[in-house]
């Protein structure tokens, strides 16, 4: 039996959480939520069982670039695989080669799109 694909998803609208979270669930993911990147560092870094995150840049309090920054920085996380997305179109413009985004995606998301990013 194949093993089922796990992903973390941080939004802080709550809506657009729901939704794409539904979206990839009827996908046959495994998905996890957090609202915020305090939530989601410690679900990454405690949790450790997942495949991919995909993570907003512009959140209240630390941003989706933060959290991109304290997984890179844990040796057990390092290697994660990591996208960003943002409904804001200049959101990566300046974001540092060496965190090593895996990918950037733009809001709203076109699943079609996502599916072959993240190969599912």
């Amino acid at each position: 039996m194949p093993k089922q694909f796990r992903m973390l998803v941080v939004d802080d609208e709550i809506d657009f959480l729901g939704i794409i979270a539904q979206d990839l669930e009827e996908m046959g993911v495994v998905v996890y939520t957090a609202s915020n990147g305090i939530d989601a560092e410690n679900f990454i870094l405690n949790h450790g069982n997942i495949d991919v995150v995909l993570c907003d840049v512009r959140m209240p309090g630390k941003s989706g670039i933060d959290v991109l920054r304290t997984v890179r920085e844990n040796d057990k996380t390092k290697d994660l695989r990591f996208i960003l997305m943002s409904g804001y179109p200049n959101s990566f413009e300046k974001l540092d080669p060496n965190l090593r985004a895996n990918a950037t995606i733009q809001k709203p998301i076109d699943m079609s799109t996502f599916n072959s990013l993240i190969g599912l």
